[in-house]
């Protein structure tokens, strides 16, 4: 803690009405022989104010504040009153005050009070599903653990929101109301900014950010075909809202779950047709399928081209949920008959309700291991620790 006499803060800072001066002068004086119109006592202006400015982050952690003399005399009030005022704060642990050496602003605190939850809102305020149930399983986790959550929706354009942080969001970290930021489903791009916040943060995305947690699309794809062989099946097909072959534009992210089903297709001894891979055309459109109906028509789309092909699979896993009502359909209209004809793996949010009749297995992930994972990184940032796994994993559910 620096002990020059040095101050950013000064009694100017702190505008007390002379009301408050006046109504001290009147206790002493009067001494209630003259009724006066009542004010807040000096004590608790000067307390609200300092709280406010540390608030807004006007004082930062470790400046030091004048004696409690010097702001008596500038403010015009008695030095109790002052003397009282910052120990409340000292008490609120706003404040440290150091003996011979002074009253400073505090560093921030190490537990978990406020998590603040981020979500880039623009164009559509609207919560999808998984941000809704991530952000119930937060709030959960919250109730658990003794800390409040706080929704801030960024609706600014992209352009902006991108570059600048979020306002409101920023000046409660600075002032130190909340701990902690998690997000889910975001990218770099749209996140630099949170490398400039002055509390710890977790984000679930495709993010090249620090303190970033990401599902392993690979694993699922191993794993879903790792079942279907074990079902028997050895003609296994893949319908998926990546691009499922080879692309000199792709990068690991975009091309993980095509490497994925070469490597466990091979590894099984299973032959590879790539009529039976079927996902978006490019790499670089990873990404552009929007909305439960856009990504219902594509695994619709998808399931007919596999299946119009002369030779068709046995087994196929789909991913994710939102294309399989589509592909569900269209598996009807061509008279496939799921768990006879067809057996199928299909990826599922656990809190997200999905109706199927037919018998399928299911790829299991869920929100509420992502959000104890994003809260206990916040605890361990705010305890000096480090989290080395950020893999979300996933399992399998097989149908009776």
């Amino acid at each position: 803690m620096p002990d020059s006499p040095a101050t950013v803060f000064t009694a100017a800072s702190l505008p007390v009405t002379s009301a408050i001066a006046a109504d001290a002068a009147a206790r002493k004086a009067i001494r209630g022989q003259v009724v006066v119109e009542r004010v807040e006592s000096p004590t608790f202006q000067i307390s609200a104010r300092v709280r406010q400015m540390i608030r807004d982050a006007q004082l930062l952690p470790g400046m030091k504040l004048p004696t409690n003399r010097a702001l008596a005399i500038e403010l015009g009030v008695d030095p109790s009153a002052v003397q009282r005022a910052l120990a409340q704060l000292v008490k609120e642990g706003l404040l440290i005050r150091t003996r011979r050496v002074g009253t400073f602003v505090a560093e921030p605190p190490k537990s978990l009070k406020r998590l603040a939850y981020y979500y880039r809102a623009n164009p559509d305020p609207a919560l999808p599903g998984f941000a809704r149930t991530f952000l119930a399983e937060v709030t959960l986790v919250g109730h658990a653990r003794g800390f409040a959550v706080d929704v801030f929706l960024d609706t600014r354009k992209p352009d902006v929101s991108s570059v600048a942080p979020l306002p409101e969001l920023q000046r409660q970290a600075r002032a130190r109301q909340i701990q902690g930021v998690v997000t889910s489903t975001v990218s770099a791009e749209e996140t630099k900014w949170f490398l400039g916040l002055p509390v710890p943060y977790a984000m679930i995305g495709k993010s090249k950010l620090p303190h970033t947690f990401n599902w392993d699309r690979g694993q699922f794809v191993e794993l879903a075909v790792k079942q279907l062989a074990a079902r028997g099946c050895r003609k296994i097909g893949v319908i998926c809202s990546r691009v499922m072959h080879e692309d000199p534009e792709g990068d690991d992210y975009q091309l993980g779950m095509y490497r994925a089903a070469h490597r466990t297709l091979a590894d099984l001894g299973l032959a590879e047709n790539p009529n039976w891979l079927a996902g978006i055309p490019r790499a670089k459109d990873t990404g552009s399928i929007n909305g439960d109906l856009e990504h219902a028509a594509l695994g619709f789309e998808l399931f007919n081209r596999i299946w119009n092909q002369p030779e068709k699979p046995d087994g196929l896993f789909i991913y994710p949920d939102s294309l399989a009502t589509g592909a569900l359909i269209a598996a009807g209209r061509h008279g496939c008959r799921v768990g006879e004809d067809l057996h199928l793996v299909v990826h599922r949010n656990a809190e997200m309700p999905f109706f199927c009749p037919d018998p399928v297995d299911w790829l299991v992930v869920r929100a509420s291991d992502a959000a104890a994972a994003l809260v206990g990184h916040i605890r361990d940032q705010l305890a000096g620790r480090t989290t080395l796994n950020r893999t979300l994993r996933a399992h399998i559910e097989p149908h009776a």
